[in-house]
C-alpha cells in the first residue's frame, strides 16, 4: 500500500470510538468544480474533461454526494474514498493527500486535498440510493418527502434533509467560485438514468440557484448513454482506462489499493461508458423572444402573471449570467413554489428568479418543487404551459416542454453569433 493510502488509514482507525478527528484544510477557490453522485462518476462520463481541468492545475473540487449503499458498511464507503484518491494521483503522479473533516451548514464532511496539484475531493456521505432510487432512505424518497432526514455513511456522522444537502453544496460553490460546474444528467429527459445521478444533478442546479456565484452548468449524461454510439476519442480511451483501474484496484480489489487493475478486468459496461462523452451545457447568456407552441411569453405588470400571446407584440428577454430573465420592458420573470411564474420588479428575486437555459432548449427554475407521490422521473420543474399561461411544472421522461428563442449566445474572444434553440 502506498504511503499516502497508509496515512488515510491511520486517520480513520485513530477516529474509531472516540469520533476525535483531524481537522480538514480549509475549500479553496478552483475553477473547475464537479457535483456528482459515485466516487467513479467524475472518471467515467465526465472524461477527458476533469484530466484536462487538472492538468490546467487552476484548481478542481469534486463533490460526490453519496457514500455507498448502506449494507456494506463505512469499510467499503472508504475503500471507494480511496480509489478516489488513486485515480487523481494516477492523473497527477502526486499523492501528498491530506485528510480531515470540516464543517458547512450543519453537517460534517470530510476534505481531502492534494494541495500541490490544487485538488479537492469532499465526500458527504448520503447513502446510494440504487438503479431505480428504491433504498428506502434515497435521495428519491428524500425528495418525495417519503423520509424527512437520513443519516451518513461517516465516521462522523451528519443527518441530511433535502434544505441542508442544497445548503451545503451552495455554499460549496460559494467558497470555491468556479467558472465551470459539471454535474450529471439533472432529469431523464433521454431516458431513465442511475436515480442517484439525477438527484446530484438536481442538487447541483438547486445550489447554484441558492449561491452568489455564477458558474456555467454542465450536465453529463450517465447510464443511458450505452445505446448511444461511441463518440469518445479513441486515443484517449486507454487513459482514461488506466485512472479508473487505479480506482478499482482500491474500491474494487482487484489489486493492492495504490496500484492498478489490468484493463481486461474492468467492468465492460464501464468501460462501454467511458467511450461515450453526452455533455449538455447551459447557455451562459441569450436573448429573444421566448416562444412557447404558437405565442409568446409577455408580461406587463409587476405582481401580476406571466402570460402567453401574440408573437407580434411580445418583448424580448435577455437571460443573464446570473440566470435573470429580464424584459425589454424591464420586467423579470420568478417562479414561486406552486409554479406559477409572476412578472417582478428586476433586482434579486432568489432562487425563483434564477433560470437555465440548457442547449436543448429546455428553461429550467431554481425552485425547489414541491414533493409529489413519484418523483423518479421528473424532479426538477421547468418552464411550460398550463391554462393559457407559462408555468413551471416537473420535468422528466414524460413531460419537458422545449422554448424556442431566437438567441444571441456570447462565446469565446468576446465574438457572438444568433441562432434559434429549441422547439420540437
Amino acid at each position: 500500500m502506498h504511503a499516502w493510502l497508509w496515512s488515510v488509514a491511520a486517520v480513520s482507525a485513530a477516529a474509531c470510538g472516540d469520533n476525535s478527528l483531524a481537522a480538514g484544510e480549509r475549500l479553496a477557490p478552483a475553477t473547475d468544480l464537479s457535483i456528482v453522485a459515485h466516487q467513479d462518476d467524475d472518471l467515467v462520463f465526465m472524461q477527458p474533461d476533469v484530466y484536462d481541468a487538472v492538468q490546467r492545475r487552476t484548481g478542481v473540487t469534486t463533490v460526490y454526494v453519496t457514500a455507498g449503499d448502506g449494507v456494506h458498511g463505512i469499510e467499503a464507503a472508504e475503500a471507494r474514498r480511496d480509489g478516489a484518491m488513486a485515480a487523481y494521483s494516477a492523473i497527477t503522479g502526486e499523492h501528498d493527500w491530506a485528510c480531515g473533516w470540516i464543517r458547512l451548514g450543519h453537517s460534517a464532511l470530510e476534505h481531502c486535498r492534494l494541495a500541490t496539484a490544487q485538488i479537492s475531493l469532499v465526500f458527504l456521505g448520503y447513502p446510494d440510493g440504487g438503479e431505480d432510487g428504491a433504498a428506502p432512505n434515497s435521495l428519491l424518497h428524500l425528495w418525495e418527502a417519503k423520509v424527512a432526514t437520513t443519516p451518513t455513511i461517516a465516521r462522523r456522522t451528519s443527518s441530511y434533509d433535502q434544505p441542508e444537502l442544497i445548503r451545503v453544496l451552495a455554499e460549496i460553490i460559494d467558497i470555491t467560485a468556479p467558472t465551470t460546474l459539471r454535474t450529471l444528467e439533472i432529469a431523464s429527459t433521454h431516458g431513465p438514468d442511475h436515480s442517484d445521478h439525477m438527484m446530484a444533478g438536481a442538487l447541483a442546479v438547486l445550489a447554484t440557484a441558492q449561491s452568489t456565484r455564477d458558474p456555467q452548468l454542465i450536465s453529463y449524461r450517465g447510464d443511458n448513454t450505452s445505446s448511444e454510439p461511441a463518440n469518445n476519442d479513441p486515443a484517449l480511451f486507454e487513459r482514461g482506462a488506466e485512472i479508473l483501474a487505479s480506482y478499482d484496484a482500491c474500491a474494487q480489489g482487484c489489486a493492492p489499493c495504490g496500484g492498478a487493475c489490468a484493463i481486461d478486468q474492468l467492468d465492460g459496461e464501464r468501460t462501454g461508458w467511458l467511450e461515450r462523452r453526452y455533455p449538455i451545457g447551459m447557455r451562459p447568456t441569450a436573448d429573444g423572444q421566448l416562444r412557447l407552441g404558437d405565442g409568446c411569453i409577455t408580461a406587463t405588470t409587476a405582481g401580476g402573471n406571466a402570460a402567453i400571446g401574440d408573437c407580434a407584440a411580445a418583448p424580448t428577454w435577455r437571460l443573464d449570467a446570473h440566470g435573470t430573465l429580464r424584459s425589454s420592458t424591464d420586467l423579470c420573470l420568478r417562479v414561486i413554489f406552486t409554479g406559477e411564474i409572476v412578472a417582478a420588479s428586476c433586482g434579486d428575486a432568489g432562487a425563483g428568479g434564477r433560470f437555465f437555459l440548457d442547449d436543448e432548449g429546455h428553461l429550467w427554475s431554481g425552485v425547489v418543487p414541491a414533493p409529489a407521490a413519484d418523483m423518479a422521473l421528473a424532479h426538477l420543474y421547468c418552464v411550460g404551459a398550463a391554462g393559457g399561461r407559462p408555468r413551471a411544472g416537473l420535468c422528466g421522461a414524460n413531460h419537458a416542454p422545449q422554448l424556442q428563442l431566437s438567441t444571441t449566445i456570447s462565446m469565446a474572444r468576446g465574438t457572438r453569433i444568433s441562432m434559434l434553440a429549441g422547439g420540437e
